[in-house]
């Protein structure tokens, strides 16, 4: 089953597939030896599935398959035409004979390690997807992709990352897919990815614990201001600052949203120059602005 975190997609479709398209001719591009009459075979199997006929497209190119078991793009797209109808085990059963058949003919072709990895990506297997997607952008696999083919594939390892929460991994190929290959797509996804990246800082800092060095409490914020404006005449090395604390009380400190240990340091600082005896450390998640200007 897909994971249904897939849902969250952007603007996915089965265009992200690579496909390998064959020229209208009596020749296969890959394999001389694919009789003419095989090779309209695929065609009408193609354009059944580009119909969205994807029942009579899966029995014409199984008929295929079974009649020459070791046509390439065959097996190729019979797997696109499952990709297309969600059945991806059976897809990624296809692509893996496409692949076997594509190695032992040194077939010269590389759009597949896309459409396998995709489909291994929305069958939910993130491990299988990412061996594919990377020796599909290996060097000698990436020399004989088309721009388009770059785009897609780049899109689909950052997108990958993405769902591995990977997040600088998934900008450096969303960035390649985007800036290096123009991929309207992937902008789109960066997009998102920054999105992502804000929403995960904000509830990061939300559940984050800070710390106060704080020097005095009072009840009304003119108190307080009284009490910080005389320790900024008396120039000590910490600026003071004023919270409305979580008891409804406004506090003056040394400094807020600290570490514990510089939390310490300054309330050791104040203890020792005399500026509050009972200064002491408060913990919270977040005490608001600083009021004190």
């Amino acid at each position: 089953m897909v994971n249904k975190s897939l849902a969250f997609l952007f603007i996915l479709t089965m265009a992200q597939l690579s496909v390998c398209d064959v020229v209208l001719s009596q020749e296969d591009r890959f394999q001389k030896e694919i009789t003419p009459e095989n090779v309209q075979r695929l065609e009408a199997g193609r354009k059944l599935r580009r119909s969205d006929k994807f029942d009579k497209a899966i029995e014409k190119l199984q008929s295929l398959t079974q009649d020459q078991p070791d046509y390439y793009l065959a097996h190729y797209n019979l797997a696109l035409t499952y990709v297309h109808k969600k059945d991806f085990d059976e897809a990624i059963k296809s692509f893996t004979k496409a692949l076997e058949i594509k190695q032992k003919a040194e077939i010269p072709e590389a759009t597949i390690y896309n459409s396998i990895g995709w489909a291994y990506f929305l069958n939910g297997d993130y491990a299988k997807a990412e061996k594919y997607f990377l020796i599909g952008i290996e060097k000698e696999n990436q020399d004989i992709l088309t721009r388009k083919s770059k785009q897609k594939l780049f899109n689909n390892i950052g997108l990958l990352y993405m769902y591995k929460g990977d997040l600088e991994l998934s900008e450096k190929y969303l960035k390649q897919a985007a800036e290096v290959y123009g991929s309207s797509l992937a902008r789109r996804n960066l997009d998102r990815l920054y999105e992502l990246k804000v929403s995960q800082k904000k509830k990061a800092e939300s559940n984050r614990d800070y710390y106060f060095a704080v020097i005095g409490s009072f009840k009304t914020l003119v108190d307080a201001t009284h009490f910080a404006e005389k320790l900024t005449n008396a120039n000590y090395k910490y600026r003071p600052e004023i919270y409305l604390a979580e008891n409804y009380y406004y506090g003056v400190t040394l400094g807020g949203y600290l570490g514990y240990d510089e939390a310490i340091d300054r309330v050791v600082y104040a203890r020792s120059k005399g500026i509050a005896k009972d200064a002491y450390v408060w913990k919270s998640k977040r005490w608001g602005k600083d009021l004190f200007k």
